[in-house]
């Protein structure tokens, strides 16, 4: 009688869900962006933009790569006992990424003010121009070379890092490039 009960369960359960497997198989054989846009999605991969592509000038990496060999090189004449080890690897990718992101977080925080577009300094005003621009053309973001326009911002970060480098530690140093 348990074996028929458990029998009979599992095929009322079965029964239910054959009734709606070709629902889900017919939704699964669509093209969903031809039912959203009514586009084909072939055609419309034609249409799409490729990303430009992102680099950084010749004085920017320059000054990033010397600033890295010079961590290098600082780090390879330190005696065997006070190396960086793999926690400070990690320290230095932390830290990095959250340096970065605080100083991109306070340039948005500064140019995308409003009062800034009528700003009495041109640079501030022109650089909030072009930073606003990306909140009415957000497509714009992908279709330019964001990495170079910000070549002074990096390259005042390496150069001064260069600067302090004799009073630094090699992961101060690649915490700058980070």
């Amino acid at each position: 009688p348990f074996a028929t009960h458990r029998e009979g369960f599992q095929a009322s359960k079965y029964q239910t869900n054959i009734a709606f497997v070709p629902t889900v198989r017919a939704a699964m054989t669509q093209d969903i962006s031809k039912v959203l846009t009514g586009v084909d999605a072939v055609s419309a991969k034609k249409v799409r933009q490729e990303l430009y592509p992102q680099s950084m000038g010749k004085l920017t990496t320059s000054l990033l790569l010397a600033l890295t060999l010079w961590a290098v090189v600082q780090e390879v004449m330190r005696e065997a006992e006070t190396r960086m080890t793999l926690m400070t690897v990690g320290y230095i990718l932390a830290f990095s990424y959250i340096y970065c992101d605080y100083w991109l977080w306070m340039l948005h925080c500064f140019l995308d003010r409003k009062e800034n577009l009528q700003s009495r300094i041109p640079d501030v005003k022109e650089f909030a121009t072009k930073f606003q621009d990306h909140h009415d053309h957000p497509a714009k973001v992908l279709q330019e070379n964001h990495l170079g326009e910000i070549d002074d911002l990096v390259s005042g970060v390496a150069g001064m890092g260069l600067l302090m480098g004799y009073w630094t530690s090699p992961a101060t140093k690649l915490i700058m490039v980070g």
